[in-house]
């Protein structure tokens, strides 16, 4: 037997075998990630990118090799900094990022959207592993189209509000956040001697708007639902009082002559408790409903509270329609209408009364 180093042939072949091995396994396991990803990051806690492979200079419009040290930041589009920082800022060992979509930063016509999904490692100085992909479908974020946008006041309007808050809810929440809803009641600005569509209503509103995208989540997650009633997603770090304490503050630096009110503020939690986007859309309506209808108020409880009380006032609405039909509490009313050429009759609108015991 032949030793070689102290080991024998056998044993280099076997060293040699488990060598192939675990390269074959590393091959294999790179083949599978980017079947995931078009390039794989490894990110410190300070930010620094450490480890970058696949595509980087069509994505980025750098090479692998000239992202190491650069601050992961700097490859995302200024406006959605804030979104990315808020991820890392939140991620937890057991908290899965998954798809948080954003732009990222390049010298290109038009910023790319990619979708990024990770976590942390603890055997890797609890860095973040880092999967990115070029979304298949470029759209246009929530909230960057002129037309989702409250001319006055700068936040976002109800639809486009309501899209935006579900989309930030999930993302903070896959980085490990604790997302809240707050709905505010500013009142009738004219009760503070703010003239409608004045100059100086415009600069309240707007102030009142960037009061709330400053407490917002990402810094761009507030609307505006009618002309009292405000909302805006946020972390747990934010409550009630500071934000009621906030708002008269902005308007007055904004209109320093205007009498001063005092908004009405509701906090719930934010939590989607696997319900998907069309189930939190409605819980979110359903909540703004409420707390426009009740003058402020907002009942106890969270968005998956408020969906199940909105299907079953749904329910009992279904019954009671059924119940009316059955019992026959109802009376049919027919309207003729007329030609406006000669005044001759032309056909009638049936139109239904019910009864005022009815359900």
């Amino acid at each position: 037997m032949v030793l070689l180093g102290g080991k024998s042939r056998e044993e280099n072949g076997d060293d040699g075998d488990k060598k192939s091995t675990q390269m074959m396994n590393l091959g294999r396991f790179a083949a599978l990630a980017f079947c995931r990803a078009d390039i794989l990051l490894q990110v410190s806690t300070n930010l620094a990118v450490k480890f970058c492979t696949g595509p980087a200079q069509t994505v980025f419009g750098k090479k692998d090799s000239e992202l190491i040290g650069t601050n992961f930041l700097d490859l995302i589009h200024p406006d959605d900094q804030v979104t990315v920082q808020e991820m890392f800022g939140f991620g937890t060992q057991d908290a899965l990022i998954k798809d948080l979509l954003v732009r990222a930063q390049t010298s290109m016509k038009v910023d790319p959207q990619i979708a990024i999904s990770g976590y942390r490692v603890p055997d890797f100085d609890n860095d973040f592993s880092l999967a990115i992909k070029v979304a298949p479908k470029q759209t246009i974020p929530i909230g960057r189209n002129p037309e989702d946008r409250d001319t006055n006041s700068g936040v976002l309007i109800s639809d486009a509000f309501m899209d935006a808050a579900t989309q930030r809810i999930k993302s903070y929440e896959a980085a490990g956040g604790k997302p809240k809803v707050s709905m505010i009641n500013i009142g009738d600005l004219s009760e503070a001697g703010i003239e409608a569509a004045s100059t100086k209503e415009n600069a309240v509103l707007r102030a009142i708007g960037q009061a709330l995208n400053t407490e917002s989540l990402g810094g761009d997650t507030a609307g505006r639902i009618d002309d009292e009633n405000f909302s805006v997603v946020h972390g747990e770090g934010v409550d009630a009082t500071a934000l009621s304490e906030k708002i008269p503050h902005a308007m007055q630096a904004a209109a320093p002559e205007t009498k001063s009110l005092i908004p009405k503020v509701a906090t719930m939690d934010g939590a989607s408790n696997g319900m998907d986007d069309k189930q939190m859309a409605k819980a979110m309506l359903y909540s703004l409903q409420e707390f426009t209808k009740n003058d402020g108020e907002l009942p106890a409880g969270n968005l998956t509270t408020m969906l199940e009380e909105r299907l079953a006032e749904n329910v009992l609405a279904v019954q009671k329609f059924k119940e009316i039909c059955a019992d026959g509490s109802f009376d049919l009313v027919y309207m003729p209408v007329a030609r406006l050429s000669d005044g001759t009759f032309h056909h009638y609108e049936a139109l239904t009364r019910f009864r005022e015991n009815a359900g």
